[in-house]
């Protein structure tokens, strides 16, 4: 696995930004500058490469909040942990 990082980071997420926009792959919100980071569609730990078509933007809380799990994984945790918020009484 490549380390990711440096200007080959940088420059990849200036493609992704470009490529796919300023819309968050993992919750579909708009991502401001500050909040862009870039996310790696099949996991680094996984297999996945550092090439743009594995790549999309997202949140930088989404991205952390996803670690390396997959993309459906990540969407059924987030769907269970908002059912079980909206669910209290309070």
């Amino acid at each position: 696995m490549s380390n990711w990082g440096g200007t080959e980071a940088k420059n990849l997420g200036i493609l992704c930004r470009e490529e796919y926009g300023f819309i968050c792959h993992l919750c579909h919100k708009v991502i401001t500058e500050e909040e862009f980071s870039t996310d790696h569609v099949v996991p680094r730990s996984k297999g996945g490469t550092n090439s743009i078509e594995n790549l999309r933007p997202a949140h930088r809380a989404c991205n952390s909040a996803r670690q390396d799990r997959s993309i459906e994984d990540y969407r059924a945790t987030i769907t269970d942990e908002i059912s079980w918020f909206t669910s209290l009484d309070v």
